[in-house]
């Protein structure tokens, strides 16, 4: 969510060859450029413009990837966090990338209040990699 020029996506589909790798962004000329880079790096990969999850209403996912538009504003970037959260599979997870200094205590809080379990995977040069796993149903329904 949030593919950019697509670095993350076309990693993920290179190095799990077989698995279907939708990448998608509100910007035009970033998926644009992660169109380019799949066809490029031999990766099959669905790119779409797309305000948040809004073209991807009802679809399931095993795993959410992003390192989310901080400057967009909590309010925008708790409601991917939520909406990441009703777009994964029961056994799925949500893996995302933000900078300390950029709001990663304040967000590892509210991710808690969507999923049962959220681990730092790694703390390191000033970013967090933060593994939600298991949404709680009752969260999934709050407007925030």
């Amino acid at each position: 969510m949030g593919c950019g020029y697509g670095a993350l996506g076309v990693s993920l589909a290179k190095a799990n060859p077989g698995c279907r790798v939708t990448m998608a962004d509100i910007n035009e000329r970033a998926v644009s450029l992660a169109a380019q880079n799949a066809k490029r790096n031999g990766v099959v990969a669905e790119t779409l413009l797309s305000d948040g999850f809004e073209r991807l209403a009802g679809c399931k996912y095993d795993l959410i990837a992003t390192n989310p538009p901080i400057r967009a504003g909590k309010p925008v970037i708790y409601r991917l966090f939520a909406d990441g959260a009703k777009a994964i599979h029961e056994n799925g997870a949500m893996v995302i990338v933000i900078r300390k200094q950029q709001g990663a205590p304040s967000a590892k809080t509210y991710l808690e209040t969507l999923f049962r379990r959220v681990n730092i995977m790694d703390r390191s040069g000033g970013f967090w990699v933060l593994w939600c796993e298991a949404p709680m149903i009752a969260s999934m329904d709050e407007e925030i």
